[in-house]
């Protein structure tokens, strides 16, 4: 029972002592050496995105914060023609399970961190990718007050990582409308 839910950090044999310098506790978030896995819900996927000290708020964004996202697109992209350049927040309480890569140390100690790991659903993985590779994104750190709660079941809306169903700049300009208002 002192192990239940816990998760090894390496291979224990049969018969073998278990110490505590050989668990770790599986859903932990404050260090990335110790987890057994991502704390990734059913239906949800972890993706991760590049950041630095200007598109990341300084390096201020730690595991467990919240994460606003705003795109910058030229509408251009939209449709043929001259385009003006466009700004919209697309993603809001994006919920940072990792700073940096897994060989990193996480915590606050973490120092230009390349890349943040968050938490979404696949459906919205699919337009934040296609925002990634056609607009500059940058983030803004959300108040610890507004935070909502962190996700523990599957979003209606995208209920199955097979609920993802691909997306272009149609879906992309019907979802949040660049090319107009």
């Amino acid at each position: 029972s002192a192990v239940a839910g816990k998760g090894a950090r390496v291979d224990i044999p049969a018969g073998s002592p278990v110490t505590a310098n050989l668990i770790a506790p599986a859903g932990d978030l404050l260090s990335s050496s110790d987890v057994a896995f991502l704390p990734i819900p059913s239906g949800y996927v972890a993706v991760t995105v590049p950041t630095g000290e200007l598109v990341g708020v300084g390096g201020y964004p730690q595991v467990g914060d919240r994460i606003t996202m705003l795109a910058t697109i030229n509408t251009s992209v939209f449709s043929a023609g001259s385009g003006v350049p466009v700004v919209r927040t697309v993603f809001r309480n994006l919920v940072i399970i990792r700073v940096g890569p897994a060989t990193a140390q996480s915590g606050p100690a973490v120092q230009n961190a390349s890349s943040l790991t968050l938490l979404m659903t696949g459906c919205d993985a699919e337009y934040l990718f296609w925002l990634l590779n056609n607009a500059t994104m940058k983030y803004a750190l959300e108040s610890f007050s507004d935070y909502a709660a962190t996700p523990n079941q599957p979003d209606p809306s995208c209920p199955t990582l097979a609920s993802a169903g691909g997306v272009g700049p149609n879906e992309v300009d019907e979802r949040w409308h660049f090319t107009t208002g």
